[in-house]
């Protein structure tokens, strides 16, 4: 089955454009959410310009300390993905005019202080934001993986999920090898989510043999609990091929309640066939770790899927 490269869109797409206007392919800022000193979170740009190119950022916490604070701990990150212009069809909702698709291969922490993603380009060009949420005087993480082979038949799945041994889940992320074939994605990760409070899962759609990776970064704390995202808000499900879908999970509780602020979070998709589905291309936290955003764009039309966000807070 030939999987067609989708167009997508990032979210919050004025402030993105500006971020970009801004800063050179590769280069980084920084800004304290709700000016707290504690927290930090640091963005980094690249770009992929044709088919098969990859795009790979990398952003760090800072390494200055406060003796008062402690160092500098990258808590999670996030990504956006920028692959066409916005668009709205009155009675059916947003829809994109591409330039470009891309599918998001890595997600994953690097050592103590840092983020990095990756991304492919199936067609034409896209811009890849990248951000790590930072935290002062917490813990250093362990991370744990599991990694799964992906079969070479079209299918939802398989799922794999990495477990903390002795602690509790701060985070977690996702890779699979560069998914660019000439007939679209060997693998697009659906899913990126806890597993309890000690688990991270990743889950795949399958196309062409490969293999997925979750990764879970663990610490002492006491069980996180766990947002999810209203399954009823209208703007999470798609019916109509390539139109856009978001989903956010909010606690207002989070950002001040346990030992980790800013919070981990993730997606998932219910419904998905192998031939209808949602290529995640925004997963990143907001205000200050009370919400953890997601859009998704549909390929196939007929059949609905609905978007979903998760968040770990506490």
């Amino acid at each position: 089955m030939r999987r067609l490269p989708i167009p997508a869109i990032v979210p919050l797409l004025t402030a993105a454009l500006l971020a970009l206007g801004l800063l050179a392919a590769g280069t980084a800022n920084a800004t304290h959410p709700k000016g707290d000193p504690r927290l930090q979170v640091v963005h980094a740009f690249t770009s992929a310009e044709t088919a098969g190119a990859i795009a790979t950022a990398t952003v760090s916490c800072p390494q200055t300390t406060r003796p008062d604070l402690g160092p500098w701990r990258a808590i999670s990150g996030g990504f956006n993905m920028t692959t066409g212009q916005p668009g709205f069809i009155p009675g059916e909702g947003s829809i994109i005019t591409p330039f470009g698709s891309g599918v998001v291969y890595e997600s994953q922490k690097v050592g103590q202080r840092s983020w990095r993603v990756s991304a492919q380009s199936l067609w034409g060009r896209f811009d890849l934001g990248v951000s790590v949420y930072c935290q002062n005087g917490v813990p250093k993480t362990k991370s744990a993986s599991s990694t799964v082979v992906t079969p070479g038949t079209p299918q939802v799945g398989p799922a794999t999920v990495a477990r903390c041994r002795s602690s509790k889940a701060v985070a977690g992320g996702f890779s699979t090898p560069p998914p660019f074939t000439p007939t679209g994605a060997a693998n697009t990760v659906i899913g990126s989510i806890p597993s309890g409070t000690a688990g991270w899962q990743a889950q795949a759609l399958s196309s062409q043999a490969s293999s997925l990776t979750s990764y879970v970064y663990c610490a002492k704390r006491k069980p996180p609990a766990l947002g999810r995202s209203f399954v009823g808000e209208s703007d999470s499900v798609a019916t109509l091929d390539q139109h856009l879908v978001n989903a956010n999970t909010y606690d207002p509780g989070c950002p001040r309640e346990g030992r980790f602020i800013p919070g981990g979070g993730g997606f998932s998709e219910q419904g998905a066939t192998s031939s209808q589905y949602l290529i995640p291309k925004d997963s990143n936290q907001q205000s200050g770790g009370t919400v953890w955003h997601v859009d998704a764009i549909k390929v196939g039309s007929g059949i609905p899927v609905t978007l979903k966000a998760v968040l770990l807070c506490g």
